[in-house]
């Protein structure tokens, strides 16, 4: 075959040029030809590490799930594991739908609305609607990641990247009915677009992220400072630096959008932020000022992973801390996001779930990714991945016996 492919090169390009400088020879071809083969080769060695990793992470929590339920739960029923904690919020609100006065207002409407369009699909069951929408958000966020970080840095940093965040103790959260993996998705659309300059796909991003996490709001700086980076790259594109400053204000948008639909809904535009008064700590941006609170709450380490004093939040802030030195090394971009993502939840949220949202502080696993890569001693981040899935492991049979996980 590949003789073949060489005699029809030869016969069609015998008197081309290659980029215009020389005739192309029978040696040329033939480098040519290794070239492509060796670049196909990498394509299809990249895809296939992409997709087995993922598929063994996502094995790796089903196997999980099944011994959790088999020997720890007590409630016996088939799918109970799947409509426990956030999971029943999301469901009900697909189901019933947003009330005045009610805990589940705490959550943003989007993944609730999409619960709801797609389950006629699976008879009306919102579970299956759920698991299904998740597993294909998160392979595709992680699709995503991996071509991103590979593009931005190399392909070498992309697996490392990749690793430790399949790794990470709440990937499992990308399997089950919560908003990690649509959030996840839109975050990286988001920084794709900046990474490919289109400005479209980041304006929908920007304006989704609000519908479906508070967090999603801070999208506008990151676009506010690529908008300011294209002023000073680009001072006279006057046309494309605005389509940026477009951008930015759709975050907003979508933020008012959020505000909207929860004043028709229930009468009050501020209803998700009065429901929060029904968790602990009570989140609030507010909390952010109230030193004495947040950090009362971090010298609580009272347990391994309890709700209020678990000692994996506050070691996995600390952890965020530490790296961001390295992540300021990033494409500025990122450490605005890293900061926002990494520091508005701990303080305003007192440090509760907080190994889960750092799931979204993407930066910080490209830090992994990229100290690992360079790094003599690949044995150590062996054991660092060891360390990551056997903690993942426990949290994914506690979730599963209904048991707090994040």
């Amino acid at each position: 075959m590949r003789i073949f492919r060489l005699c029809i090169s030869v016969f069609f390009f015998a008197h081309s040029e290659i980029d215009g400088k020389s005739p192309v020879t029978l040696p040329a071809l033939c480098n040519l030809d290794c070239e492509q083969e060796q670049r196909n080769h990498v394509v299809i060695s990249d895809r296939r590490f992409l997709f087995l990793s993922i598929g063994l992470q996502k094995l790796f929590s089903v196997v999980c799930i099944v011994f959790g339920v088999l020997f720890l739960r007590d409630e016996q029923t088939v799918w109970g594991w799947a409509s426990g904690w956030d999971a029943f919020h999301y469901l009900k609100l697909a189901a019933e739908g947003y009330t005045h006065n009610d805990s589940s207002c705490a959550f943003y409407p989007l993944f609730p609305i999409l619960i709801r369009s797609v389950a006629p699909v699976f008879a009306g069951n919102h579970i299956w609607a759920g698991l299904v929408l998740s597993n294909i958000f998160s392979v595709a966020a992680l699709c995503l990641f991996y071509r991103l970080v590979s593009e931005k840095f190399d392909s070498k940093v992309a697996r490392f990247a990749l690793l430790s965040l399949l790794a990470f103790p709440t990937a499992m959260f990308f399997s089950v009915i919560y908003t990690e993996s649509l959030f996840f998705l839109e975050l990286m659309v988001l920084f794709w677009a900046l990474h490919k300059n289109r400005a479209g796909f980041a304006a929908g991003a920007a304006f989704l992220m609000p519908l479906t996490r508070a967090i999603g709001v801070f999208a506008v700086l990151v676009l506010l400072w690529h908008w300011y980076e294209q002023r000073k790259t680009s001072p006279t594109a006057l046309p494309i630096r605005h389509r940026w400053l477009l951008a930015a204000t759709c975050s907003v948008l979508g933020f008012a959008m959020c505000l909207g639909l929860m004043w028709f809904w229930t009468g009050d535009p501020f209803e998700a932020f009065h429901a929060q008064r029904f968790y602990p700590y009570q989140p609030s941006i507010l909390n952010i000022l109230n030193v004495k609170k947040w950090g009362a709450a971090f010298l609580n380490w009272g347990s391994f992973h309890g709700f209020t004093d678990s000692a994996l939040d506050r070691s996995c802030f600390v952890t965020f801390v530490a790296s961001l030195f390295w992540i300021w090394k990033l494409p500025r971009a990122y450490f605005i996001w890293a900061l926002c993502a990494g520091l508005v939840p701990a303080f305003s949220n007192c440090f509760f779930s907080y190994v889960r949202y750092t799931l979204c502080v993407f930066p910080l696993f490209v830090v992994f990714g990229s100290v690992a890569s360079r790094s003599p001693r690949r044995w150590v981040f062996g054991y660092y991945l060891a360390l990551l899935l056997c903690l993942q492991a426990v949290l994914i049979v506690r979730y599963a016996a209904h048991w707090w996980a994040g």
